[in-house]
């Protein structure tokens, strides 16, 4: 019926005019993308492009001094930038570590950051970026330990590091259950710090003495 058709015509414009409103968030500071880089095949992915993803902002300074706003975003842990394919449908373009590092910050405690090789387009420099969170990223409901991960799975890195991962939680518990009620049994970070290298003395030497008794044991095997 014609009242069918025409809220069938006004729903497909309400979709029209949210799409248009999604994809004029699209960063065209990367690329110069923006909505007309966009073809109407791409369309359905864009939204599900934004859920999987955490939105962040970040200012370089070219050689010339001039400023760009970029906007990063996560994906699976990783830090990343939003380009296109050849259908004009929104991916994502992981940036490359360079270095996890940490820098000392109020009463002695420390903050970490991870630095990342920008592409050519966008100068091919260098930019660090905070790992933990802070009254921004609560302000605007980011939850950035969740979404952004220091060495993140595809890292090079990460091949090396996970299969530690076992052994570290293993040991973990058990400094857990030499613990009354599994509670840390002095105050402070320093105190605790001591508890936890005295702990971690007693393992190794009590490792050590076994190797060695085993060792001792072993039976001469003649030349």
């Amino acid at each position: 019926s014609a009242a069918a058709a025409q809220r069938s015509a006004s729903r497909a414009a309400d979709a029209a005019a949210h799409v248009d409103g999604v994809l004029g968030d699209l960063p065209r500071a990367v690329g110069d993308l923006g909505r007309d880089a966009v073809t109407e095949a791409a369309r359905p992915h864009v939204e599900q492009f934004r859920q999987v993803l955490a939105q962040l902002k970040f200012t370089i300074t070219h050689p010339d001094r001039t400023t760009r706003t970029i906007r990063l975003y996560t994906q699976d842990g990783s830090l990343g930038i939003a380009t296109h394919n050849s259908n004009g449908e929104p991916i994502f373009e992981p940036l490359k570590r360079l270095r996890t590092h940490r820098r000392t910050g109020a009463n002695n405690t420390w903050r970490w950051y991870n630095t990342y090789r920008l592409p050519h387009h966008l100068g091919h420099g260098e930019i660090t970026v905070r790992l933990h969170g802070n009254n921004d990223d609560t302000a605007r409901g980011l939850n950035r330990t969740e979404n952004l991960r220091p060495i993140p799975p595809g890292d090079p890195d990460f091949t090396k590091l996970y299969p530690l991962r076992n052994d570290i939680e293993s040991i973990n518990r058990h400094l857990d259950d030499t613990h009354y009620l599994r509670r840390a049994h002095s105050l402070g970070h320093q105190r605790q710090l001591l508890n936890i290298l005295g702990y971690a003395l007693t393992v190794n030497s009590l490792t050590l003495h076994r190797y060695r008794r085993e060792r001792d044991q072993q039976p001469d095997v003649a030349a």
